[in-house]
């Protein structure tokens, strides 16, 4: 994943920022779901 060679930089801040942009697209569409 993209997200794991970004993790190996050592850019732990844009890391997480990744990560959370990620849980809220995903935390997005599951609400549009319903």
């Amino acid at each position: 994943m993209m997200t794991d060679s970004v993790c190996r930089l050592g850019d732990d801040s844009f890391c997480r920022l990744i990560g959370r942009l990620l849980f809220h697209s995903r935390v997005v569409c599951y609400l549009n779901r319903n």
